[in-house]
Parts: structure tokens; sequence; C-alpha cells
């Protein structure tokens, strides 16, 4: 059935036509993505539904927009594909078919990676990076982390450093086919937790004369004291020693791997998945880049997001900037000026990224 002669719930038809930004929660199989391609088109001035008891036509958008104002950021490449799929034979079955289905193409239909990688190149001169850089897949940019951190370990051991020969041995060489994933494997996991969440570490940690960085032994023994979690057992605490020692190499081995990794993408003008994402929302966060934002802002009437109960911090932070809405941690006022409408939708009991927070 086309969605001009679908009733609408009473909830479902507040969120076709709410003017603010609104969050629509419900389990699988309710009719989300209907009710989200029913707001696209009752934005376009399409007829959109009817609602009420005996059910009668949504009122008019007021202001209807167009197709290129509109974004949507899905969870995967399948739900982008299925939402334009559903959109466009909407389209095709309304009375502005002829006009509207050229412009199909021109709304932000896509994943959150994409989205960000259009900001990026349309506002690249204010980030100072080139437009043309290419994205790495997963593949490319897991071969290429695994050379760079074979790389820096062996270095680490050609020097004869301690620490590097410990975390091969704890870990049972470079590669491990069990589930421990060898000392590459684990630096590599903490090199990404450091590019994510550098904040978390800033006060862990001391530099050296050589320019690396370390964790301060001292000091996470006084927060944990602190806190009440310095174990007084004297084989607990050896535990523990070992334990911090362990985390205090890996973290030396990624720091210095996440540096020399963002130097060789920009000699390269690439970007992986997580640069996309970190780089967007350093674009809109940013003081300094506050004209690009206030473009972005003023370009989108509505900013739909998919499956919101998986994104993490950094893809809800570059929605709330967006939408004017607080992000922790930055000290940017709200804006008075125009901004989009955020239309978030998931449903919490199908999470499966719960731990991103």
């Amino acid at each position: 059935m086309a969605i001009a002669g679908v009733t609408w719930t009473a909830e479902q038809a507040r969120a076709v036509t709410a003017a603010g930004d609104v969050l629509l929660s419900a389990s699988a199989g309710t009719g989300k993505t209907t009710t989200v391609v029913g707001k696209i088109l009752w934005l376009l001035g399409l007829e959109a539904g009817r609602s009420g008891d005996p059910p009668r036509p949504l009122p008019g958008c007021p202001e209807p927009c167009r197709l290129d104002q509109i974004a949507a950021i899905t969870f995967t490449e399948k739900a982008a594909y299925d939402l334009k799929g559903k959109l466009r034979a909407e389209i095709e079955a309304s009375e502005r078919a002829d006009e509207l289905r050229w412009e199909i193409d021109r709304a932000s239909v896509g994943t959150i990676h994409g989205f960000c990688a259009e900001l990026l190149r349309e506002h690249a001169l204010r980030l100072e990076i080139d437009p043309t850089f290419r994205v790495l897949d997963e593949r490319e940019t897991r071969v290429h982390q695994d050379e760079l951190l074979r790389d820096v370990l062996r270095e680490a051991l050609a020097a004869a450093e301690p620490e590097a020969r410990e975390l091969v041995r704890r870990f049972k060489g470079m590669y491990d086919g069990t589930h421990q994933k060898g000392a590459i494997g684990n630096v590599r996991e903490v090199m990404r937790d450091l590019r994510w969440h550098s904040r978390r570490y800033s006060k862990w940690v001391e530099s050296d004369p050589t320019g690396d960085q370390r964790l301060d032994p001292e000091l996470v023994w006084a927060i944990a004291g602190r806190l009440g979690l310095a174990d007084e057992d004297e084989t607990l605490r050896a535990h523990d020693e070992t334990s911090l020692r362990v985390a205090a190499h890996l973290y030396r081995y990624a720091y210095r791997a996440l540096a020399r990794w963002l130097s060789w993408l920009e000699a390269e003008n690439l970007r992986d998945f997580d640069s996309l994402i970190l780089d967007a929302r350093r674009l809109l966060t940013r003081p300094g880049t506050r004209a690009a934002l206030e473009a972005v802002r003023s370009r989108y009437r509505i900013l739909i997001i998919d499956e919101f109960q998986d994104t993490d911090a950094a893809q809800r932070d570059i929605a709330f900037a967006i939408a004017g809405l607080p992000v922790p941690g930055s000290s940017e006022p709200d804006p008075a000026g125009k901004r989009p409408q955020l239309f978030l939708v998931g449903d919490p009991k199908q999470s499966i990224y719960g731990f991103r927070g």
C-alpha cells in the first residue's frame, strides 16, 4: 500500500507532522522505516497518509522543502539502499513524479561514513585538507596497520627495548592464532582506544625526552588509592602491578604507532573510516570552523538518524552539533539561528553495540 493510503497511529502522526526534534522509539516490525518515508513525503509537501477516527488526511507541511535539504543516516549501505528504494517508489506514485524523480539522488541518504566524507570534501579548505582524498576500506586499513605495527615493534626489538620483548613474550609472538591476538593485535586495540578517547588518558601520562608518552604508574596508583581500588593484599597487588606494567608498554607502542599512522594517512592523502568520523566531529565542534557548522545547518531542513541506539559518542556529537543541541565537553553556545530538525529512530532492545555507551 502506498503511504498516501496509510492510516497512522496517533504517535506516528505526531512524528510525521512534528516541527521540533523527534525521538521515535519502537520495536522491530512496527513501521519505523515507513514512518521515516512518510516524514520525508510530508516535508516535500506530498500526500503522507491519514490519521484519526474517522481517518482524515494529515495537515500539509506549512513550508515544504527540497530533496537536497534532507539528510538521512543509516547504519548500513543496505539500509540506505532500501530507504532510497522505498522513497523512490513513493515519489513515482505521487502527483509530482515527473518533477521529483530526477531529484532523488540529491538527498543525502547513506551511512555515517558516507555523510562525513561528504562534509569533509565540501569543507576541505577550512580543514586545510586535500578534497581528493581516498577512503581506505576495512581490509586495506587492516593490512597497512599490520605492516606499520610490525615495523614499530621490530624497531623496538632491534633497539633492545625490554618493554617490546616483554609484550612479544607475554602475547606469544607478533601474531597469535589464539584469542590473545598477539602483540600486534593488542597494541592495535590500544591504539584505536587512544585515538577515540585521548582525553581519558591525558591525566595519566607523562612525556619523556624522546617525545614518547608513557603511562605514569605512580599517578595511576595514586588515583586507584583515592578511589579505594588499590588492593592491600601483596599477592593481588603484585598481579595489579604486572597488569599496569603491561598496560604501560601497550600504551607506549600504541602512542608511537598512532603518530606514525596519522602521518602516513596525511602524506598519502588517505582517510580510514575512523578518520572520517573523528575529522567530521572536529570540523563541527571546533571554534575555528564555526562557519562550516553554520553552512551545514543552513543547508539541511532535517537530519534523520536510523538505528540511533547503536551510534557512538562521536556520531552523537556530530548529530547534536548540526542540530544545535549541547555537545558534551564543548563550550560552544547553542545557536540562535537556523538549524535542522533532528529525527532520531531506534529501539534500545535491538542494540548490538551497547558497549559504545
